[in-house]
């Protein structure tokens, strides 16, 4: 399968993620790609790109079977497990890969979900419930995140079992 390569500034980490995509990517997947990693929601989008935010939310959602993405949550992981994209700081001196699911498994330890919780590495993010019928927003769940200061975002599924 050809492949093409992308790159995406992320101004709020001032990093480019780097990464090649499958070559049946177009160029309009691509920039919903680009902008939804930027942090974009399918609202903001679908107002940039002057389209219907259901119409946005159907192009995601072909674009995320095309990818093997599960769903938003799991967004980035799913992105970088998949196509290990390499992570260049703003001056492009420093060049890094994503690391393997296996490394998470030597630091998370009870002792490690102690520092955390002392360090404040634990952070509430918001998600929105809609209803499928209406799509009028219903409620919202919160959600657990570990942000480790040096290896970034750790999947819950990687803490959650043993801190419970």
């Amino acid at each position: 399968m050809n492949s093409c390569d992308f790159r995406v500034f992320l101004q709020e980490f001032g990093t480019t993620v780097h990464l090649s995509l499958p070559g049946s990517v177009s160029e309009k997947e691509r920039l919903l790609l680009k902008l939804l990693m930027q942090g974009m929601s399918v609202t903001e989008i679908s107002q940039y790109r002057n389209r219907s935010a259901k119409t946005i939310s159907h192009q995601k959602k072909q674009l995320f079977e095309k990818l093997g993405i599960q769903s938003d949550i799991t967004f980035w992981r799913d992105i970088f497990f998949q196509y290990n994209p390499e992570i260049i700081s703003a001056t492009g001196s420093n060049s890094h890969r994503y690391i393997n699911d296996n490394h998470y498994h030597h630091i998370v330890t009870p002792e490690a979900i102690s520092l955390a919780l002392e360090n404040h590495e634990f952070k509430p993010w918001i998600q929105p419930v809609f209803c499928a019928q209406t799509g009028v927003l219903t409620g919202c769940e919160v959600l657990v995140r570990w942000e480790h200061p040096q290896t970034g975002i750790i999947p819950p599924d990687q803490f959650i079992p043993l801190a419970e």
